[in-house]
C-alpha cells in the first residue's frame, strides 16, 4: 500500500487506515432513536459492555449523536488496542469518511480507553475517552482494533525462561504477521511497562519500545516476573541521592544482584544523579533501589566503587 500523507510527527499514513485520496462524504441518514440498530455481521456479537474500574478518568463527557446509535450509560470504560500494522487516523465521527480526519494518529500496539461504541450501517465505531474522537473497528474486513482485559500500566521485570530465543510483537498477539524482528534471548531481562489479556493470553509491553511479547505459549511459561529475593541481612527505606562515579555505563537489574539475568536493558551513565528509596545488603555487596521504580543498582563491584551517595 502507498504511503501519501503525513501527520505533524512525520509519520506516514497508510492508504486503507492513513490517508487516501479525498471523496466526498456520504451523507449519514438519520434514524429515529427508537428504531432497532442494525445488527452486527454474522460471527460478529456486541455483547452489554459491563462497568470496569479505570486506571484513568478523563473528565470528558460522552458526544451525543442522535440516530447513530445509543451511549454507554453511567459512563462505562473499556480498553482496546491497535492490532494492524500501519497507523490509525481518528474521525471527528463515526464514519469512514476522509473529510472527517482530524490528523491525530494511533500507533500499532497502542491501548485505547474507550466510552462509547457505535453501529453505523453495520459498521462498529469506538469513541476516544480523551475526547479527540472516533475510531473503526474493522476496515475492509481488517481487524483494526481489538478489546483487552485485565490492563495494568507500571513497571514490572520480567526474565525469558523458555530455552528458545523470542521474537517480540507490534502489538498483543501471537501471528506471525505482526513479528518486528527484534529477538530476546534465552535468561533476557526486560522491564515492562504494560500489560494486559487478550483472548486468554497475557501480553507484556516492553518498557523500551521494542514492542509486545507473550507472558506464555502452548501451556509454556515463556516470561518469569522477577522479584527481589527476602534474602538481605540488612535493610533499610528512606530516600537518599547518589551520583555515578565510575567511568562506564551501569546497567539497571531487576532484583538485588549482580546476576545478568537480572539485567532490565536500562543504564545510567557517568555523572548521574538519582534517587534511591530502598538500600539493603547481600552477601556483603550493597544494592540501591531506584526511587523511580526501574530497579537496583550495585554500590560497588570488583572492589571498584560505582556510586557515591551525595550529602
Amino acid at each position: 500500500m502507498s504511503v501519501n500523507r503525513q501527520d505533524a510527527s512525520g509519520r506516514a499514513s497508510v492508504q486503507g487506515l492513513g490517508a487516501r485520496p479525498p471523496v466526498p462524504s456520504p451523507a449519514v441518514a438519520q434514524v429515529p432513536i427508537w428504531q432497532v440498530l442494525p445488527a452486527p455481521e454474522v460471527g460478529h456479537q456486541v455483547a452489554p459492555w459491563p462497568a470496569v474500574q479505570p486506571a484513568v478518568q478523563p473528565a470528558v463527557q460522552p458526544a451525543a449523536y442522535p440516530g447513530l446509535g445509543l451511549a454507554f450509560q453511567g459512563r462505562q470504560l473499556r480498553y482496546f488496542t491497535v492490532m494492524c500494522k500501519d497507523d490509525v487516523e481518528i474521525r471527528a465521527s463515526p464514519t469512514y469518511a476522509d473529510d472527517a480526519r482530524v490528523g491525530h494518529f494511533l500507533h500499532p500496539g497502542q491501548v485505547l480507553v474507550v466510552d462509547d461504541r457505535r453501529v453505523v450501517n453495520g459498521s462498529c465505531f469506538l469513541h476516544l475517552a480523551d475526547g479527540r474522537g472516533w475510531v473503526f473497528e474493522t476496515k475492509d474486513r481488517l481487524l483494526v482494533v481489538t478489546e483487552v482485559q485485565e490492563f495494568e500500566r507500571g513497571l514490572w521485570h520480567y526474565c525469558l525462561i523458555c530455552e528458545d530465543d523470542v521474537e517480540t510483537r507490534i502489538s498483543p498477539t501471537y501471528s506471525d504477521d505482526a513479528r518486528t524482528g527484534v529477538v530476546l534471548l534465552s535468561g533476557d531481562c526486560i522491564a515492562v511497562d504494560e500489560r494486559c489479556t487478550v483472548a486468554n493470553a497475557r501480553f507484556l509491553k516492553l518498557a523500551d519500545g521494542r514492542g509486545w511479547v507473550f507472558e506464555t505459549k502452548d501451556r509454556l511459561l515463556v516470561m518469569s516476573e522477577v522479584r527481589p529475593k527476602a534474602e538481605a541481612r540488612d535493610f533499610a527505606r528512606g530516600m537518599w541521592h547518589y551520583t555515578v562515579v565510575c567511568d562506564s555505563d551501569v546497567e539497571i537489574r531487576a532484583a538485588p544482584t549482580y546476576s545478568d539475568e537480572a539485567r532490565t536493558g536500562l543504564t545510567v551513565h557517568p555523572g548521574d544523579c538519582v534517587a534511591i528509596d530502598e538500600r539493603c545488603r547481600v552477601n556483603a555487596t550493597w544494592f540501591l533501589r531506584l526511587a523511580d521504580g526501574r530497579g537496583w543498582l550495585f554500590e560497588s563491584k570488583d572492589s571498584r566503587r560505582v556510586m557515591v551517595q551525595l550529602h
